[in-house]
């Protein structure tokens, strides 16, 4: 009957240990946070490696400060979806996002077949390469990539307190759906 991962830490590990994962939980949402934003000021102001979205579309000016960019994410798009009460109430940029992720899967894979095509690139390969130092330390970078998406564990408890008439095969059909996402 526990209402948050904490809770059901609490019962398990006592109130010490519930303390000690809201603060990973909270310091583990706060770099995911930095990461997308980081990622986001890439995209949309550019780099030292490349040129950004505004910089492509408007032209180098004010709009293309990275600092800018970000702040004007926070405050527009982030701060409103923080201030939400239910999990629910985020369905629609749930699935807002899952169908950009889609689109962006696309358009990558038709760029990619499209150079690979016309030579310009080489043909992926199916298996790291161990040949050297850097590869090694380009495949280690991975691995926080996909354990971010097995960190998410504390949010099922919040998700499984909105379900209508919850019952623990609901839950593992809202799993599976996720999943397949």
């Amino acid at each position: 009957k526990a209402s948050s991962y904490g809770e059901v830490v609490q019962a398990a590990l006592g109130r010490t240990a519930r303390i000690l994962s809201e603060i990973c939980i909270i310091v583990n949402n706060a770099g995911v946070l930095v990461v997308y934003l980081i990622i986001i000021g890439d995209v949309m102001s550019g780099s030292i490696r490349h040129i950004g979205v505004f910089d492509q579309w408007l032209g180098h000016g004010v709009w293309d400060h990275r600092k800018l960019v970000i702040l004007i994410v926070l405050v527009l798009f982030l701060a409103p979806l923080c201030t939400l009460d239910k999990i629910d109430s985020l369905s629609m940029t749930s699935a807002a996002s899952v169908a950009l992720a889609v689109v962006f899967v696309i358009v990558a894979f038709v760029i990619a077949f499209i150079k690979l095509v016309q030579g310009k690139i080489e043909p992926p390969r199916m298996s790291p390469d161990f040949g050297s130092k850097k590869a090694i330390i380009d495949l280690l970078v991975v691995i926080p990539i996909m354990s971010n998406a097995y960190v998410c564990h504390f949010n099922v408890q919040p998700i499984y307190n909105e379900l209508e008439g919850r019952t623990p095969p609901k839950m593992y059909r809202v799993g599976r759906i996720t999943t397949v996402i």
